[in-house]
């Protein structure tokens, strides 16, 4: 099963970005949080943005990328 993970550090545009627990950009863990309730990247989106005021998708594991 897929999880999601929110980095702690902003980088793009001062931006955290969510990754799939299979991204091959994903930081260490001790520098990101776990959604686990998230199940799709909707909710991952909506459940990082509880930490943050400001984040988006990996392009890299997210196919289309899009920044909320």
């Amino acid at each position: 099963m897929i999880m999601f993970f929110v980095e702690k550090k902003a980088r793009f545009q001062n931006k955290h970005v969510v990754h799939q627990s299979d991204c091959e950009l994903l930081p260490v863990q001790d520098n990101c949080i776990p959604l686990k309730s998230a199940k799709n990247s909707d909710q991952a989106l909506e459940e990082a943005s509880k930490h943050y005021p400001r984040v988006r998708l990996c392009s890299v594991c997210f196919s289309d990328g899009e920044e909320e």
